[in-house]
């Protein structure tokens, strides 16, 4: 199985003014190039193909009318972006049964091809040790190219490693994106079978008995007191984001062959259902946290082939898994659940991550799953 990898290399304080001005000319540029193609395309797409729009008789008809600085390749690079971007909100609008919205570049960002991005290893230094070049950008500057320093981290050596470097980027005004794809192997046929249940004072109870992020509501009431878009409060959501990565790390995927989670969709329901914090920490957590770790545990479920499956979020906290009774007053507080129809006792979050997994297993998807492992579950619940 292949998966897509990337990694940012911000090069932001090795450039100097000149060029990050230069910069950020270009990505303006890039913006009106952009929005052009949409505004004169987007309703031929997708009857014309996209390597018909790319296509020289229409490089140079934008490059007469737009009076662009750009090469012929920088601007078939901003065709080749733009005709993504009325894809993707063509294929969103269809999905969700919306009216079509129209894309919008605005110029904080721009994918180059190699035929614009060149990069290789540099001398190295204490700074930097690789180099990314852009070149065939402007016609109004010979021989024009952009050299921009970079320090290859931990994680970009990591992927180098493991997989191969994508030959597109991703450019801002600060930093790099490199795409890697990556070989795993097949998926795992053995291992142990969870279901991992997201809550607001603890970030997750696996059906196993682990639990991770026993401080996350701590760290939650903290935030809620700073003043919005301060410097305290984004310092606050970066050491949350930091404290979720470190305790889903602790999760030990090498011996999983499936983990089963909530689907996102609707989960502000199920927050309002839990809720016994109030509605800023939920919205806080529902929109910081929940995005973070289910991504998160996907990311990490990829790279140890470990399968990844989700399931329906409706009243999997008020759900025996005893007996399959659902109802409010099964969940006596945040931390305890009862059932009132058999007596099962269990702790709410323990009971919701088996019934997750149970869902799935017993649902027409997971026939494949249906092991001895499931026993144990019942077992443990009588």
């Amino acid at each position: 199985m292949k998966i897509h990898r990337s990694s940012k290399c911000y090069f932001n304080k090795w450039l100097t003014t000149k060029k990050k001005q230069e910069l950020k000319e270009i990505l303006v540029e890039h913006s009106r190039i952009v929005n052009y193609f949409i505004r004169k395309y987007e309703n031929d797409i997708p009857q014309k193909k996209k390597n018909e729009l790319l296509l020289a008789n229409y490089i140079q008809e934008c490059i007469s009318d737009t009076k662009t600085f750009f090469t012929a390749r920088m601007v078939k690079n901003c065709f080749s972006e733009g005709y993504g971007m009325i894809q993707s909100s063509k294929s969103l609008s269809t999905s969700m049964g919306k009216k079509y919205v129209s894309p919008k570049h605005y110029g904080k960002r721009m994918i180059l091809s190699e035929t614009i991005a060149t990069h290789d290893i540099a001398r190295q230094t204490k700074l930097f040790d690789f180099n990314l070049t852009l070149g065939c950008v402007r016609t109004d500057r010979k021989k024009h190219k952009i050299s921009i320093p970079l320090k290859r981290h931990i994680q970009f050596n990591k992927w180098s490693i493991l997989g191969k470097l994508s030959k597109s980027v991703v450019i801002t005004d600060k930093y790099v994106i490199f795409f890697f794809k990556v070989e795993t192997g097949k998926k795992k046929t053995e291992g142990e079978l969870v279901g991992f249940d997201f809550g607001l004072k603890r970030l997750g109870t696996l059906s196993n008995g682990d639990v991770i992020g026993k401080n996350i509501n701590k760290l939650l009431l903290e935030l809620n007191i700073k003043k919005r878009c301060s410097k305290a409060y984004y310092r606050k959501k970066e050491e949350i984001r930091e404290y979720i990565n470190k305790e889903i790390k602790d999760i030990n995927f090498n011996d999983k062959q499936l983990i089963v989670v909530e689907k996102l969709k609707n989960m502000k329901y199920k927050m309002k259902e839990r809720g016994r914090l109030s509605k800023s920490i939920r919205s806080v957590f529902y929109n910081l946290s929940y995005r973070q770790v289910l991504q998160r545990i996907q990311m990490l479920c990829e790279e140890n082939r470990v399968s990844f499956r989700s399931i329906s979020p409706f009243w999997t906290s008020c759900e025996c898994l005893s007996c399959g009774h659902i109802e409010k007053k099964n969940r006596l507080s945040q931390e305890s659940f009862v059932c009132l129809k058999c007596g099962h006792s269990d702790n709410a979050d323990s009971n919701a991550s088996k019934v997750i997994l149970k869902r799935f297993i017993t649902g027409k998807y997971g026939f494949c799953y249906q092991q001895d492992n499931l026993k144990e579950y019942y077992i443990s619940a009588n």
